[in-house]
């Protein structure tokens, strides 16, 4: 290499050095003509912006950048403040933070108080087995639009009525359900098997398998105050019907469920369900709205993972179409009749691994399923 050119790279070296140690010492030296990386129009257009007032009277603004400002959290777009002094107000505005703001340190996972109801479906899917009794005594009018029993007047698939009474004047009835559902925390399917045994005044006694039901469950909405999901189960009639233990005809129920978190220990547990009859009598078979509310209340902690919970429920089925047949009168309409329920339990949560729990629940309406169901259940999840 000639004396030149290694006389040239001293030269150029040195002035590298001297511009880089210039700009260290300047800490007020910036560089101006860098372009950051990114869309250079965002929030522009052909025309100057124009501010816009929203309801709280304040403009809006831009986007914040990551975790600059108030109410900025990296990964999600700026929150604008909600408050109110009312309690629609207060829940207005939670919800709003729920859809646009949503906690970055909510922690969604099943919690012991908002899956406490007995007569209501929990909200979020979880794996778990669940092992039920249900004791219904004094249940009358039991082909009612097919919901029960499959129709009942010595014309249909159902038991034939003792004469000279033209229907069943009552019963009492013990299943032993075994509840499987499996899955992920946003989706999962259920099985539900029953095992009926059943005494009525007038029929003989009987005994066997009823109807099995199955379907998913999947987790529309989450967060920390609410909950939304949907649940659709299909019955396929695998009961007797001749026996009573099954309704002959396949059944697809709907479900809309809402939970609602109303304090720190108090849970609102909610179904609104639509029973739709498929291949039943034409005339005696009828849709049924269904609806269950529970309010779910923190009692006490034994231990600081074993809570005491208390639940007090309402629980309504609204006949839409279809007959029933009365013992002494014959068929008569369904459709205009509400059975109302009232009741209530307790449940014991050991962990998130098991509980255990009893309910009752009480017929106010003069027709009804079962003037009294009595429940008890154990639950365990993996």
């Amino acid at each position: 290499m000639s004396s030149r050119r290694i006389l040239g790279l001293f030269v150029l070296t040195g002035l590298l050095v001297t511009a880089t140690t210039g700009l260290a010492d300047d800490p007020s030296a910036e560089i101006t003509d860098v372009t950051p990386v990114g869309c250079v129009g965002c929030n522009s257009g052909l025309l100057p912006a124009v501010p816009y007032p929203f309801i709280g009277g304040t403009p809006g603004g831009p986007p914040c950048a990551c975790g600059t400002g108030p109410g900025c959290v990296p990964g999600q777009k700026p929150c604008y403040p909600c408050t109110s002094d009312t309690h629609v107000g207060r829940f207005i505005c939670g919800l709003y933070e729920c859809i646009c703001c949503p906690d970055p340190c909510y922690d969604p996972k099943w919690y012991p108080l908002a899956d406490s109801a007995f007569y209501a479906a929990a909200v979020r899917p979880v794996t778990q087995q669940r092992f039920r009794f249900d004791s219904g005594q004094n249940l009358i009018l039991p082909d009612r639009s097919e919901f029960f029993w499959a129709k009942a007047d010595g014309k249909g698939k159902g038991p034939k009525p003792k004469a000279p009474l033209l229907g069943e004047r009552g019963l009492r009835y013990n299943d032993l359900r075994l509840i499987t559902e499996g899955g992920t925390a946003t989706a999962s399917l259920i099985v539900d098997t029953t095992y009926r045994s059943m005494q009525p005044i007038d029929a003989g006694h009987a005994a066997g398998f009823g109807d099995i039901g199955l379907g998913p469950k999947t987790l529309l909405f989450d967060c920390e105050l609410l909950q939304i999901a949907m649940q659709f189960l299909t019955y396929v009639p695998s009961g007797s019907v001749m026996k009573g233990l099954g309704t002959g005809h396949v059944s697809l129920e709907p479900s809309l469920l809402v939970g609602l978190k109303l304090t720190q220990t108090t849970y609102l547990q909610t179904q609104l369900s639509e029973w739709i009859p498929l291949g039943g009598d034409p005339a005696h078979a009828g849709a049924v709205l269904h609806s269950h509310v529970s309010l779910n209340q923190e009692l006490c902690r034994i231990l600081p993972d074993v809570p005491l919970i208390a639940t007090g429920e309402i629980d309504t089925w609204s006949f839409q179409d279809g007959l029933y047949t009365d013992p002494f009168l014959g068929p008569q309409k369904s459709s205009g009749y509400t059975y109302a329920y009232l009741g209530g339990g307790l449940r014991l949560f050991v962990c998130d691994k098991i509980d255990f729990g009893f309910a009752g629940s009480f017929a106010v309406s003069q027709q009804h399923f079962a003037r009294e169901l009595y429940t008890m259940e154990f639950r365990v999840r993996y």
